[in-house]
C-alpha cells in the first residue's frame, strides 16, 4: 500500500495485495472533500504548556491568525496535508481546519478520530512547460528570483520547513537552482506546490515563492542516494524486519507514489528493528475508525506505525501492525528487537508490513530510497529480492 501517513513526511508523512495478485492491495492516495452534511469534530489543543498557533493556511509560513490556550476545546471542520510539523501529540503533516476557517497543526491537537480530509484545492495553472531534464547528475542552473510579497525568503537544508534554517534572501534576489524535488506542501505568494528548489550551493528554498518563467529539471538520483545511504550505515549491524518476500515495489509505474515495499507475513508476526536506533514516530495514523481494526483499500494511511531514527540520519518505518507498538517514544531499540506485530491496519487489504527507507528526518517522501538495494547494501537483503 502506499501509506505514507496522512498525517507525511515526515513525517509528511507521512498512503495492496495478495500474493498472486498485487493489483488486489491498491493504495488510495487521496481521500474526497469533506462531504457538506459532516458535523465538526471535537479536539482539544495540547502543546505541554504554551499557547497553540492558529494560522491562516496549512504551514507555518503562513500568517499567523492568533492563538488557544493549551487545553482549549477546538471544533475540527476537516483536514489537509501541509507543512510536517514534529509536536507535543504526534509528527506529521497534517492541519486541521477549524470550523471558522483557520487552520491548526494536528501534531498538537488532541482528538479521538481523524477528521475528515478537506476538499483539495485547485492545482495551479500551468504558465510554461517544463524543459526536457538533463542526467541528473550535470543539472543546468536556472536563475530565477524569490516572489514573497515583501519580506526575506527563508533557505533550508532540506525541502521541508522542518529542517534548519540555513539562511535567508531578499525579496527579488537571483537565484541559481540547481534542480526541483518534492518536500512539504506550502501555500505561498507565487503558487501553491510541494515542489522545492534546490540551490548551487545545496540548500533548499520552497518554489512556492520562487518566480521562474520554466521548472528546474528533477533532482531525482535514487542510485546515488542509496549509495550515501548504505555508506552512511557501515559500521552498523541490520537483519531483515520479517523474513517474507517482497512483493510490492517502491514507486512502480502503477504506483508511483509507494514509497516504500510491501512484505507479505501472516497476521502476528514479530516485525524487527531493522538497525539501532532511537523510535521517533508511535501513532495510529488512519482517516476513518480505528488502527485496531482491519483496513482496507479505501482508508488511508499506515494504521499503526513506527518510526526508528538510526545512525547517519537514517529513518527507517513499518506501517500496519495489528495493534499499539510494543516500543514508546524515545525508546533506543537494539537490531533485531521486536517492535510489534504484522497486522492488516490502515490502508491494506491483508496482513503485510510496509517497510521504508528515509536519508532525513524528518522521514518525507522527498528522502524515501528504495528499501531493496539498501538493505541488499548493508547486508540483509529482503527475501526474495536476491
Amino acid at each position: 500500500m502506499n501509506p505514507a501517513p496522512t498525517g507525511t513526511r515526515r513525517r509528511t508523512r507521512r498512503a495492496l495485495l495478495a500474493v498472486l495478485a498485487p493489483a488486489a492491495l491498491a493504495l488510495g492516495c487521496l481521500a474526497g472533500p469533506a462531504p457538506a452534511w459532516a458535523a465538526p469534530m471535537a479536539g482539544t489543543a495540547a502543546t505541554g504548556g504554551g499557547p497553540l498557533n492558529v494560522r491562516s493556511g496549512p504551514s507555518w509560513a503562513t500568517t499567523l491568525a492568533g492563538q488557544v490556550a493549551n487545553g482549549t476545546a477546538l471544533s475540527l471542520a476537516c483536514q489537509t496535508t501541509g507543512a510536517y510539523v514534529s509536536g507535543y501529540v504526534r509528527g506529521t503533516a497534517r492541519w486541521d481546519r477549524l470550523a471558522d476557517g483557520r487552520y491548526v497543526a494536528d501534531a498538537y491537537v488532541s482528538r479521538t478520530a481523524v477528521p475528515p480530509d478537506c476538499a483539495a484545492p485547485a492545482p495551479a495553472p500551468v504558465v510554461a512547460a517544463p524543459v526536457p531534464a538533463p542526467a541528473p547528475s550535470t543539472p543546468v542552473p536556472v536563475a530565477e528570483a524569490p516572489a514573497t510579497g515583501g519580506g526575506p525568503l527563508n533557505v533550508r537544508s532540506g525541502p521541508s520547513w522542518a529542517t534548519t534554517l540555513a539562511g535567508q534572501v531578499a525579496n527579488g534576489t537571483a537565484l541559481s537552482l540547481a534542480c526541483q524535488t518534492t518536500g512539504a506542501y506550502v501555500s505561498g505568494y507565487v503558487r501553491d506546490s510541494a515542489m522545492w528548489d534546490r540551490l548551487a550551493d545545496g540548500r533548499y528554498v520552497a518554489d512556492a515563492y520562487v518566480s521562474r518563467t520554466v521548472a528546474p529539471a528533477s533532482c531525482a538520483t535514487p542510485g546515488a542516494d542509496v549509495a550515501a545511504a548504505v555508506a552512511a550505515a557501515q559500521g552498523t549491524a541490520w537483519v531483515r524486519p520479517v523474513t517474507s518476500a517482497a512483493i510490492g515495489g517502491f514507486r512502480t509505474a502503477a504506483r508511483p507514489t509507494h514509497d516504500g515495499v510491501d512484505l507479505m507475513a501472516v497476521r502476528g508476526t514479530p516485525i524487527r528493528a531493522a538497525g539501532a536506533g532511537t523510535v521517533v514516530t508511535v501513532e495510529c495514523d488512519v482517516s476513518t475508525g480505528t488502527c485496531d481494526t482491519d483496513g482496507s483499500p479505501q482508508v488511508l494511511g499506515c494504521g499503526w506505525y513506527v518510526e526508528i531514527r538510526h545512525p547517519g540520519a537514517l529513518v527507517t518505518r513499518y506501517c500496519h501492525l495489528v495493534t499499539r507498538p510494543s516500543v514508546t517514544l524515545g525508546q533506543a531499540v537494539g537490531t533485531g528487537q521486536v517492535i510489534g506485530y504484522v497486522g492488516s491496519s490502515g490502508n491494506s487489504s491483508a496482513p503485510h508490513l510496509h517497510f521504508e527507507v528515509h536519508t532525513g528526518d524528518p522521514a518525507v517522501r522527498a528522502n524515501a530510497i528504495d528499501p531493496v538495494p539498501f538493505m541488499r547494501g548493508v547486508g540483509a537483503p529482503l527475501a526474495g529480492t536476491g
